[in-house]
């Protein structure tokens, strides 16, 4: 009887990109529910925050307290700062969008503050 060898079959692409599919999914679902991380675009933030930095936020944070007087907020401009649309075309949007998302480039539409006044306050410039 003669003993074939059998080869072993090449698997490490295969598990690189199930390992690489499965790291975005569980970002993904990291990201939506309990942090994201933004990118500072201009130096509006200084001495606290500079331009470049990237920060990780909680999503969860104001769920079990009030927002105070101090408090860095992100929030979504699109509507009231910013229009809702950028006006560059959908494949434009996306890129902007997956480099928001992937914490590479700032957003037109998402602003990082200190909160100033609370609803009642008076707030002057």
């Amino acid at each position: 009887m003669e003993q074939t060898k059998r080869r072993p079959r090449k698997l490490g692409w295969r598990f690189a990109l199930l390992g690489l599919v499965l790291a975005v999914l569980i970002s993904g679902l990291v990201r939506s529910l309990w942090l994201d991380i933004y990118f500072i675009p201009s130096a509006s933030m200084e001495p606290l925050l500079r331009d470049g930095d990237r920060i990780l936020v909680s999503r969860t944070d104001f769920a079990f307290e009030p927002v105070r007087r101090g408090d860095v907020v992100v929030f979504d401009g699109r509507g009231s700062f910013a229009p809702l649309n950028s006006g560059k075309g959908p494949a434009a949007d996306f890129l902007a969008g997956a480099g928001h998302w992937l914490g590479l480039t700032g957003s037109d539409t998402t602003y990082v503050k200190r909160v100033l006044g609370l609803p009642g306050d008076h707030v002057v410039c």
